[in-house]
């Protein structure tokens, strides 16, 4: 479960992925927290 956290944080910083920050930002953020939650 931690892998995924810490690939959800690599793509919010990823500079190749910052065109798709405004569109997934809320979805990774929920992943992130379901993770948490469920960790």
């Amino acid at each position: 479960m931690a892998h995924y956290c810490q690939l959800a944080d690599s793509w919010l910083t990823s500079k190749k992925f910052r065109v798709d920050k405004i569109v997934t930002l809320t979805e990774l953020q929920s992943i992130k927290t379901l993770l948490i939650r469920g960790a």
